[in-house]
């Protein structure tokens, strides 16, 4: 009888952890999305000739090839156009998916109503006649919010659209290419309606309703939208919150403010205006409680000092004092140009305050508005604070 042979085990080797496949960022696909379909991409020398333009710019470019890196895409150069709408498409199904942790709630997005008061002036109707026959076209729907919507709008005043663009469409480069072509008339009737736009059209691939970045847009925001090309909708959305994202943008906001030089044109102080105004919205978002930009202003008021707050009623002030000196010239060239955008950009000098709309002490309240910005930072938790 043979002797057993003692069995002994191999050691079993450690397994190395699979490493999570890599998500690209919904925030980057969004802002490459918003500069291919509002025409920034082309590079300056080119952006006047959109048409013929094919270059990207450089910054945009180096955003989309870090964007398909995150994808675990191999590296590609983004060099012409096509590049970018190629680089989307491919991107597209690779994005996160559902907020599984986030209630679905329901938002009725009504058509504009006959009683709006924008729907006196011609510029309105061209743009909401424009967002209809883009959704005619392409199916994405344009939804129109702030004070438009609201109603409460002086002539200081943006078209706020969001554009929603079909999930098929951002998965689909020939369909982006579509997209991009259609969305000219659009572009020619926002800037011929306000040349002084600081802001182009946000664009949101529509799966995002599963995941809804509420600091980005507040779905109490959404709720006052209006179905700018159509006859209402109704989305089922999930809201997400991401406070970092949001602490960035107050963040970025302060920094804004420390750079910024005082505003010298009527689009400068628009746009200075509108950086300020936002920052109590921004706030409350960074805090865990995004809201309607609206309500914002009595909701943060008590927790700043009366001297820092005075800025946002000087700010009032001129927002309801505003007019656009914009000369008719420059609107009806927008209303034309093969990029719109790229054409407001360089004539925006044009337009000057009257003297009697421009603050008494401009530069006080430019170092006021820092103060007021670097206080509302301070307000936020410790661990909030960047390093």
């Amino acid at each position: 009888m043979t002797a057993a042979v003692p069995v002994v085990a191999a050691p079993i080797a450690a397994v190395p952890a699979v490493a999570a496949p890599p998500r690209p960022s919904r925030e980057s696909f969004r802002t490459v999305l918003g500069a291919l379909l509002n025409l920034e991409w082309p590079t300056r020398a080119g952006a006047l000739l959109q048409p013929l333009a094919r270059g990207v710019r450089p910054a945009l470019a180096r955003t989309a090839e870090q964007l398909a890196r995150n994808a675990g895409l191999e590296p590609a150069s983004v060099r012409s156009v096509g590049d970018l709408e190629r680089l989307l498409a491919a991107v597209a199904p690779r994005l996160p998916g559902t907020s599984a942790d986030a209630a679905e709630t329901t938002v009725a997005v009504p058509a504009v109503p006959p009683s709006l008061r924008a729907l006196a002036e011609p510029g309105f109707r061209r743009l909401a006649a424009a967002a209809r026959a883009l959704a005619a076209a392409t199916g994405a729907r344009c939804l129109l919010h702030g004070s438009l919507a609201s109603d409460d709008w002086t002539g200081y005043r943006d078209a706020d659209l969001l554009l929603l663009v079909p999930e098929g469409t951002c998965a689909d480069a020939r369909a982006l290419r579509a997209l991009r072509c259609a969305m000219l008339p659009l572009l020619r009737a926002l800037y011929a309606f306000d040349p002084l736009q600081h802001h182009g059209v946000f664009a949101i691939p529509a799966g995002e309703l599963t995941a809804w970045p509420e600091h980005w847009l507040p779905v109490a925001a959404l709720r006052k939208a209006l179905d700018l090309g159509g006859d209402g909708l109704s989305l089922a959305v999930r809201p997400r919150l991401d406070l970092d994202a949001a602490r960035a943008e107050l963040h970025w906001l302060a920094g804004h403010l420390r750079a910024a030089a005082l505003p010298r044109d009527a689009y400068g102080w628009k746009a200075f205006a509108s950086v300020v105004m936002l920052a109590p919205a921004l706030w409350l978002a960074a805090s865990g409680e995004p809201c309607w930009k609206g309500d914002s202003f009595a909701r943060v008021a008590p927790l700043v000092p009366e001297p820092l707050w005075a800025v946002q009623r000087e700010l009032a002030a001129l927002r309801a004092d505003f007019a656009d000196p914009t000369p008719g010239w420059v609107r009806w060239l927008l209303g034309r140009a093969p990029n719109p955008r790229a054409v407001a950009q360089l004539l925006r000098r044009c337009a000057c305050l009257p003297a009697r709309l421009l603050p008494a002490d401009g530069e006080g309240l430019l170092r006021r508005a820092r103060a007021f910005a670097d206080h509302l930072v301070g307000l936020l938790p410790r661990a909030a604070v960047p390093g």
